[in-house]
């Protein structure tokens, strides 16, 4: 609360600095009206709410400029007994984003709240470490799912194709998992849980640097990285909970407790273009906490890499294939298993050691007011998929409606997609700008 309070307070003095100065200062932003319904049994309405989304923007960038979005959420989930209280019972509001640029010759400096997005490749991004997910806000609009960091960040221009990108979180953000902690595994029933963040202090602040070069004579990019940091998923630790009873102590259930691990990160990628084909690759190896691999539940060290192809039939159809893949160091799976079964897990999933999966990427505009996008994961390794799709409608100049479905799946319901499919839902968004 105390972050959400500087920024908004930094963001009204840019404001009123502007204005003082006799600068512009420009605002924006929509109005949406949302709906879910749930697409596994027993098909309940989910939730639905409406949005004010509130943009403000100035100064001229000779040095300063800033901007800024908050968003005023209604949301019916808040409404329910013990959910979302202590968020003002159904009414919430976040800053999206909010930052101060500063403009020079050779480098720009953007302080405050902001969406940093490392990498080339569709959807999914080894290098993109930076900015957290919401996979409990699956929509059509990267605002939803995606949850900006506090940062401050350095861009260099060396020369005029080449760029130094440096940037520092002071603040930890993880991912929103839905369904985190579950109400039990398996038989036995979650009664106690704990989130653990990294402490806010200069030796846990999160460090990424970039290089990146645009070749245009080749029409060529690369970009190499490196990051210092943390996972953004958790990691789980749970323990059996006691209580005192007339014949001793009895088991009433499991603790649940989560933590985030440190995590090193090297990487690059590429893009290439041929006439309408446009060819990208990533790649990123990731150091951990277990290096040896020899604690089941943290992370071992890994490397992921995506390879993908897209092409441009006209300028309203573009479709795009990857393989994507990852290998884990220092593991076996049998062991990962047999481990857990000793710590008395009652979920004892482990990865296999190589992950191959392939994704479809399609984007339409059927007409000037009528489009489409989707976007198909499928997992060879573990027989499972996970599909965001919908249709947009321009219905007037600042009136557009979106139609669309979350898809999660698989043969066996522990794998990484199946275990999800209790968030498969279809949407319905009409949204007003201004």
């Amino acid at each position: 609360m105390k972050t959400f309070t500087g920024i908004v307070l930094v963001f009204f003095v840019c404001i009123s600095s502007a204005q003082a100065d006799e600068q512009a200062v420009s605002f924006g932003g929509y109005v949406k009206g949302f709906a879910f319904e749930n697409l596994t049994s027993p098909w309940d309405f989910q939730r639905a709410g409406s949005r004010l989304q509130i943009t403000a923007s100035g100064g001229d960038g000779d040095p300063a400029s800033f901007f800024g979005s908050v968003d005023f959420e209604l949301d019916s989930r808040l409404l329910q007994d013990g959910v979302g209280l202590e968020r003002g019972h159904g009414f919430d509001i976040w800053p999206v984003e909010m930052y101060l640029n500063l403009s020079f010759e050779s480098f720009d400096i953007t302080v405050g709240q902001q969406f940093i997005f490392w990498g080339r490749t569709t959807w999914v991004n080894p290098t993109d470490v930076l900015t957290g997910w919401d996979f409990s806000n699956m929509a059509s609009e990267i605002e939803d799912y995606r949850l900006a960091p506090i940062a401050a960040r350095l861009n260099w221009y060396l020369t005029d194709d080449l760029k130094l990108d440096i940037v520092w979180l002071p603040v930890f953000k993880p991912n929103r998992i839905p369904g985190m902690p579950p109400e039990s595994l398996g038989n036995l029933d979650i009664v106690e849980s704990r989130e653990s963040l990294p402490a806010q202090n200069p030796e846990n602040s999160e460090i990424g640097i970039r290089l990146s070069h645009s070749v245009s004579s080749w029409a060529f990019d690369w970009a190499l990285c490196a990051y210092k940091g943390f996972e953004r998923f958790p990691t789980v630790q749970l323990s059996p909970v006691f209580t005192q009873g007339q014949q001793g102590p009895e088991m009433q259930g499991m603790r649940w407790d989560s933590s985030y691990h440190r995590m090193w990160m090297v990487g690059g990628d590429f893009a290439k273009a041929m006439g309408s084909v446009l060819l990208r690759g990533e790649f990123a190896y990731k150091a951990s906490d277990d290096m040896a691999g020899n604690n089941p539940i943290i992370q071992n060290p890994r490397m992921e890499y995506v390879l993908g192809i897209s092409y441009l039939f006209t300028q309203e159809i573009e479709l795009g294939l990857q393989y994507i893949g990852k290998w884990l160091f220092n593991y076996s799976r049998e062991e990962e298993i047999t481990a857990k079964q000793s710590m008395g897990y009652p979920d004892t999933f482990a990865e296999k050691q190589a992950d191959h999966q392939a994704s479809l990427f399609c984007k339409l505009k059927l007409t000037d007011d009528l489009g489409a996008q989707l976007l198909g994961i499928y997992d060879a390794s573990y027989s499972d998929f996970f599909i965001l799709g919908f249709l947009w409608w321009q219905l007037a100049d600042s009136v557009k409606a979106y139609l669309g479905a979350v898809a999660f799946g698989g043969s066996e319901d522990s794998t990484p997609f199946a275990r999800q499919r209790s968030s498969s839902q279809a949407f319905l968004e009409i949204k007003v700008s201004y």
